[in-house]
């Protein structure tokens, strides 16, 4: 008896410190995973990363992208467009160039040679 009641009242004691420590922010997306190959993948460094980006656009996600990966923003990106030898691809559908187009949480970002292909 003194057993169960010792595994239950840690466990209460375990699940008031988790929820009074833990900030839950519902308002957060989901994240937009950024993924990179070739000469892009050299540059970051990283094989992929996810961003959280409010009201993403390819241009806020590449200008995130600059700032998290400065090796990257330096040879890829020039005010908020990619190089011309880089692509974007959206969720592997659609290639993307204006940095305008809106990027939705949990979308897939490639980020690939402009002469990749097979």
């Amino acid at each position: 008896m003194c057993r169960n009641y010792s595994t239950a009242h840690g466990v209460c004691l375990l699940l008031r410190l988790v929820c009074s420590t833990r900030h839950i922010n519902y308002d957060a997306g989901m994240p937009i995973r950024v993924e990179f190959f070739g000469i892009a993948r050299q540059r970051a460094g990283v094989p992929a990363m996810e961003l959280h980006v409010p009201r993403a656009t390819l241009g806020a996600v590449l200008s995130e992208l600059a700032v998290k990966l400065p090796e990257f923003g330096r040879e890829c990106v020039t005010v908020g467009r990619l190089a011309a030898s880089l692509t974007a691809n959206l969720d592997g559908k659609q290639f993307i160039s204006d940095p305008a187009t809106p990027i939705r949480d949990g979308q897939s970002l490639l980020i690939i040679s402009a002469d990749a292909g097979g």
